[in-house]
Protein backbone atom coordinates (compact mmCIF):
# COMPACT_ATOMS: atom_id res chain seq x y z
CA UNK A 1 0.00 0.00 0.00
CA UNK A 2 1.78 3.11 -1.00
CA UNK A 3 2.20 6.05 1.30
CA UNK A 4 -0.29 8.53 1.00
CA UNK A 5 1.02 12.29 -0.05
CA UNK A 6 0.43 14.56 2.99
CA UNK A 7 2.01 17.78 0.30
CA UNK A 8 4.71 18.66 2.76
CA UNK A 9 8.05 17.42 0.67
CA UNK A 10 11.20 17.29 2.87
CA UNK A 11 14.67 18.07 0.87
CA UNK A 12 17.15 15.21 1.69
CA UNK A 13 19.22 16.16 4.50
CA UNK A 14 22.05 16.24 3.10
CA UNK A 15 20.72 19.87 0.96
CA UNK A 16 19.34 21.03 4.56
CA UNK A 17 23.05 20.45 6.47
CA UNK A 18 24.79 22.10 2.93
CA UNK A 19 22.20 25.21 3.25
CA UNK A 20 22.85 25.60 7.38
CA UNK A 21 26.68 25.33 6.41
CA UNK A 22 26.35 27.86 4.20
CA UNK A 23 24.63 30.14 6.20
CA UNK A 24 26.95 29.80 8.89
CA UNK A 25 29.75 30.34 6.74
CA UNK A 26 28.47 33.70 5.94
CA UNK A 27 27.35 34.70 9.25
CA UNK A 28 31.20 34.18 10.64
CA UNK A 29 32.27 36.06 7.66
CA UNK A 30 30.08 38.57 8.28
CA UNK A 31 31.45 38.95 12.24
CA UNK A 32 34.77 38.69 11.03
CA UNK A 33 34.58 41.49 8.68
CA UNK A 34 32.70 43.80 11.19
CA UNK A 35 34.51 43.09 14.53
CA UNK A 36 38.35 41.77 13.22
CA UNK A 37 38.93 42.65 9.98
CA UNK A 38 40.31 46.46 10.65
CA UNK A 39 41.94 47.24 13.79
CA UNK A 40 40.55 50.18 15.45
CA UNK A 41 43.64 51.27 17.16
CA UNK A 42 46.42 51.76 14.16
CA UNK A 43 49.63 52.17 16.18
CA UNK A 44 49.24 48.73 18.04
CA UNK A 45 50.77 45.71 16.52
CA UNK A 46 51.44 42.42 17.95
CA UNK A 47 54.33 42.99 19.39
CA UNK A 48 53.12 46.37 21.25
CA UNK A 49 49.98 43.83 22.15
CA UNK A 50 51.96 41.08 23.02
CA UNK A 51 54.26 43.71 25.32
CA UNK A 52 51.39 45.06 27.04
CA UNK A 53 49.95 41.64 28.19
CA UNK A 54 53.23 40.33 29.32
CA UNK A 55 54.86 42.56 31.37
CA UNK A 56 55.38 41.77 35.12
CA UNK A 57 53.04 42.79 37.28
CA UNK A 58 53.27 45.64 39.64
CA UNK A 59 54.68 45.16 43.39
CA UNK A 60 51.29 45.13 45.53
CA UNK A 61 51.51 47.88 48.46
CA UNK A 62 52.45 46.95 51.83
CA UNK A 63 49.66 47.25 53.82
CA UNK A 64 49.87 49.23 56.79
CA UNK A 65 51.08 48.43 60.18
CA UNK A 66 48.53 47.82 63.03
CA UNK A 67 50.93 49.23 65.28
CA UNK A 68 51.03 52.53 63.82
CA UNK A 69 49.51 55.56 65.49
CA UNK A 70 45.59 55.80 64.82
CA UNK A 71 45.46 52.57 64.04
CA UNK A 72 46.08 50.84 67.87
CA UNK A 73 43.21 49.65 69.34
CA UNK A 74 41.45 51.59 72.07
CA UNK A 75 40.84 49.69 75.53
CA UNK A 76 37.53 48.09 75.44
CA UNK A 77 36.75 47.36 71.81
CA UNK A 78 37.33 44.91 69.12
Amino acid sequence: MPEPDTGLRRTPLWKEITIILVIKAVALYLIWLAFFSHPVVKHLDAGAVAGSLLKPAPQPAQPPSLQEPGNAARPGTR
